[in-house]
Formats: C-alpha cells, structure tokens, sequence
C-alpha cells in the first residue's frame, strides 16, 4: 500500500481502496540572531535555533474511502488538546530529527449527510505541528560538524520518480471511484425503468380485469331500471362502450409487450 507519509499512528496513503492525503504542506526554521559590527561592517551572528515548524490540510472523504470522516476529524482536535508528540515520516524517512508536537487542529469545509449532522461526508483539517523533542540526529535536515563518511545508502528513487508513481496511483484509484459510481447509477435506471415498465403493466391487467366486470353491471343497471329507454340506445350503447374499453386495455397491454 502506498504510503505518503505518517504521524501519531495516523497514516497518509493511497490505494484502490481508500485514499486519505494531505496538501499545503509547509515546514519552516529558522534561528534568533544579535548584531554585531565589525570594521565598520554589521552582521548577525546566530544565538540560537527557532523551534522548526510543519504545517499541513489533511483532506477526509468518505467518497474515496475514508469510513468515518467525523472521528477522524475530531481525533486531531483532541491530539492538538493533549498536546500529542511524535515522529513525522514522509515515507519511511523521519521529516525532522525529533518528534513534533501538535500544537493546532482546526476543522473546516465539513460536508454532511443531508438530515444527518453527526454523518460527515468530507472535511478539512488543518495541522500545525511544532518541534516537541530535542534532536536526537537521527535522519531528517540538519547540519553536522566534522568530515562525513561518504554514503552507504541505497540509491532512492528520485522526486520525480516518487512523483510519477503517487500520479499513477492516484490515477487508478479514482479511475475505480469513478467506475463504481457509474456502475450504480446504471443499477438504479435499470431498477427505475423495470419498475415502471411493471406499474404499466399492472395498470393494463386491472383496466383489461375491469372491463367485462364493468360492461356486465352495466347491462344489469339498464335491464333493472326503471327508466324506460328505447331498445336500441341506452343499454346497448353502454354496453358497446365497455366493450371498446376493454379491447382497448388489451391493445395498449399488446403493444407494451412488444
């Protein structure tokens, strides 16, 4: 499965199943300095390191995999509340050689189910993450003093690689999202279509059912009445027409079966 990168247990990835990443990251240092002259020259020497800082937007949504938007969302605020600490990966390389402590979570862009506040479709969370530990030098930026050993790493896959292979990945995976979501909607207009094409039917069934019923009582209210009517109008009429009623309901059942 690939991974993005990782903090406190909560893992950046994406897969054909579930992607959950983040954007606008951001990871600042810097240092406090002092003035200082010299021949008629200022410059600022360094006193000591600012506390470095990483800043990123986790992006949470149900639609690509994500099954609980609302207590993803509200873990990182209560992490930011306690205060959590630990090592930030980007892939398995440590970002900073020390743990990072969670020092804001702030949620936006909540999309709900309609009716539903508590069911979240998609939200925004937005992290910044403070340096939380002294260094402990391992992996991460930084400087060292002294000569250097040349590497024994292996080589890594470039950026551009990495790149490359996150785009392909992503590509797949909404290629699925966006097959099944078709999929569905073909289900459901074939649902939609069966379904009214059987409505039809049964309203031919009851028209074609009712129509010997009807001209039956309507032959008995004409021979029962007490309204004289001469023999050719009236009953015969009513008749006739009950008749044309029922050979229509069949017409109209014959050509849906077509």
């Amino acid at each position: 499965m690939p991974q993005i990168g990782s903090w406190n247990k909560h893992t950046f990835e994406i897969s054909e199943n579930l992607i959950r990443g983040f954007t606008d990251m951001t990871i600042k240092g810097g240092c406090e300095v002092t003035e200082k002259n010299s021949k008629q020259q200022k410059y600022v020497e360094r006193k000591y390191g600012e506390i470095p800082s990483i800043t990123i937007t986790v992006e949470l949504n149900a639609m690509v995999g994500v099954t609980d938007v609302m207590g993803e969302s509200l873990a990182f605020v209560q992490e930011a509340t306690d205060g959590a600490t630990d090592y930030f990966y980007l892939g398995s390389r440590k970002l900073l050689p020390c743990k990072v402590r969670l020092t804001e979570a702030e949620i936006v862009e909540i999309s709900h189910m309609p009716g539903k506040g508590d069911v979240w479709i998609s939200s925004k969370v937005k992290l910044t993450m403070k340096q939380g530990t002294e260094t402990d030098g391992g992996g991460g930026s930084g400087s060292s003093s002294g000569s250097q050993k040349p590497s024994t790493k292996k080589t890594t896959p470039t950026a551009a690689e990495t790149a490359a292979k996150i785009i392909s990945t992503v590509g797949d995976a909404a290629k699925t999202v966006i097959t099944t979501g078709i999929n569905a909607v073909k289900t459901l207009i074939d649902k939609a279509k069966a379904a009214s094409a059987q409505a039809k039917n049964n309203q031919v069934d009851a028209i074609t059912s009712a129509a010997p019923v009807l001209a039956d009582r309507v032959s008995q209210i004409n021979k029962d009445s007490a309204n004289k009517v001469t023999a050719t109008t009236g009953r015969a009429a009513a008749i006739a027409t009950a008749k044309k009623l029922a050979q229509k309901a069949a017409n109209n059942k014959a050509n849906l079966a077509k």
